[in-house]
């Protein structure tokens, strides 16, 4: 579901956990577009106009369980630089991967939504740390210095099933 008006933003929660047809939400964040205009904001690459409306869309779907929120596109398609840093501040809010309308963009999303190699590997051997210590009755353990937890786990898990399903689809 995309939203691209201030009434479809004012109501994304809602739009959101409407029917299980809704799989993923889609902010549409771009310069001169629809929300934009709606909205008044002036676009910068930096988007501090739009990390409330970005943030947003985030909290609604997982609130729905949609788990696969995806950015705006990012409409530079000479600026891959640009791209990359769209990439990684949607990622950091909690966007699982973007639309991308030109193929340059495509190996960017794709590399920077992926878990890396070492994400992976960490959080598989997290979980099997944390899978030994609970055998032993501890709720808790040290992992390689940090506190880990049922919480720490869930995470974990989360990034392996998600490289597993990029692998399984490649």
């Amino acid at each position: 579901m995309s939203f691209e008006t201030a009434v479809s933003m004012a109501h994304c929660e809602e739009i959101a956990a409407a029917t299980p047809r809704v799989s993923s939400l889609l902010g549409a964040t771009g310069p001169s577009a629809d929300v934009g205009r709606e909205l008044g904001f002036e676009f910068t690459p930096a988007g501090l106009e739009t990390l409330y409306l970005r943030s947003r869309l985030v909290l609604a779907a997982r609130a729905a369980g949609l788990h696969h929120p995806v950015a705006g596109v990012w409409q530079d398609i000479r600026d891959l630089d640009g791209a990359r840093q769209f990439c990684l501040d949607n990622k950091q809010l909690g966007y699982r991967g973007m639309v991308c309308i030109h193929p340059s963009h495509v190996a960017i999303a794709n590399e920077v939504f992926t878990p890396t190699p070492e994400a992976v590997d960490h959080s598989r051997r997290l979980i099997e740390a944390f899978r030994a210590a609970e055998a032993a009755g501890s709720a808790a353990v040290d992992f390689e210095g940090q506190h880990i937890d049922i919480a720490h786990v869930k995470t974990a898990e989360g990034i392996v099933a998600q490289a597993d399903a990029i692998a399984a689809n490649a």
